[in-house]
């Protein structure tokens, strides 16, 4: 199937758009449960440069690919905020009891707010990923389907607004879903 010279460009500024959403402002807010990713891969993160594999293990659902994205995308001991953010994440139990985190309320907020500027860092690895999922779910249905179909499911994939919204959170449900979309496309592939 060739490419039309209309498609290139509706599918460069699709894609060009979509890009830009999930990266735009991601420092906006903090959803409560990104704080427990960002414990997780901070973690996760520390065991593999440390070679303790045993403490690479963090929890027991589809969250591993969550965590490697987090701890791709975290910096590594910045200026020592990982390792103060790495002590918060350990006294409050990988963020489960955020109110131990400190003795009185500013020592608390300062630590949050320690690894929560990580957890900023950890969306870009979210949104990149399910970038390059819409990618290749267009690629997919494109093979499939031809390219009007195609176009429609990149539109669908790529700008839907909830989907936006969880690819740009240090979360599960947007790494689930897009590989979830990928695997089916490629059986039926």
């Amino acid at each position: 199937m060739r490419s039309s010279r209309g498609e290139v460009v509706a599918v460069a500024l699709i894609l060009a758009l979509s890009l830009f959403l999930r990266l735009a402002n991601l420092d906006a807010m903090v959803v409560s449960d990104e704080m427990r990713w960002t414990c997780r891969s901070l973690c996760f993160q520390q065991g593999v440069l440390q070679k303790d594999w045993a403490s690479t293990f963090r929890v027991g659902h589809p969250g591993v690919v969550t965590t490697w994205l987090g701890a791709l995308f975290i910096p590594r001991n910045e200026a020592g905020r990982s390792s103060e953010a790495l002590a918060t994440c350990r006294i409050t139990d990988d963020a489960k009891r955020l109110n131990e985190a400190g003795e009185s309320s500013k020592e608390v907020s300062l630590r949050l707010r320690q690894v929560g500027n990580l957890l900023f860092s950890g969306r870009i690895g979210i949104a990149i990923f399910t970038w390059l999922c819409i990618v290749t779910i267009f690629i997919l249905i494109r093979l499939l389907w031809g390219a009007e179909m195609g176009i429609a499911g990149l539109v669908l994939a790529g700008l839907s607004p909830f989907s936006l919204a969880h690819s740009r959170f240090l979360h599960v449900d947007a790494v689930l879903t897009s590989l979830m979309t990928v695997s089916v496309l490629c059986l039926l592939a």
